[in-house]
């Protein structure tokens, strides 16, 4: 599940959400003069290894309007257990990307200690940041 799946339901918002072994999805709307719409969805690829995740949270009627977008994915080995993913969130204002945020790692798991490297890349500052971890 989500975050926040099972939460409590705003009188004021129509939803539906979806939880199968390969799909998981929820979409709720606001009922208001300009509604807004919170959409997630995770989808688990045919090799049963990889996921791939977008997000979207934003007014429906000016989606170009301080909304914001992300796209993850995530993947494993099952030969070494290593496992690897990357995440990109931004805000879109004015009809530009803007907050871009990049998000990188690995991870390795054997023997009940598992090592893992963190890299992170913010586009408005233009700054790297990194974490090793054992």
């Amino acid at each position: 599940m989500f975050p926040g799946a099972g939460r409590f339901i705003d009188p004021l918002q129509l939803g539906a959400e979806i939880c199968n072994s390969s799909v998981k999805a929820e979409a709720f709307v606001t009922a208001e003069k300009n509604p807004v719409l919170d959409f997630k969805a995770a989808v688990r690829g045919m090799c049963d290894c990889k996921t791939f995740a977008m997000k979207f949270n934003g007014d429906l009627l000016a989606p170009t309007k301080k909304s914001k977008l992300g796209f993850s994915m995530a993947g494993y080995f099952h030969e070494s257990a290593l496992q690897y993913g990357c995440n990109w969130n931004t805000t879109v204002a004015a009809s530009a990307l803007t907050k871009s945020a990049y998000n990188f790692y690995f991870h390795h798991s054997r023997g009940g200690s598992t090592v893992g490297v963190h890299s992170s890349y913010d586009q408005d500052s233009q700054k790297w940041a990194s974490a090793l971890g054992l």
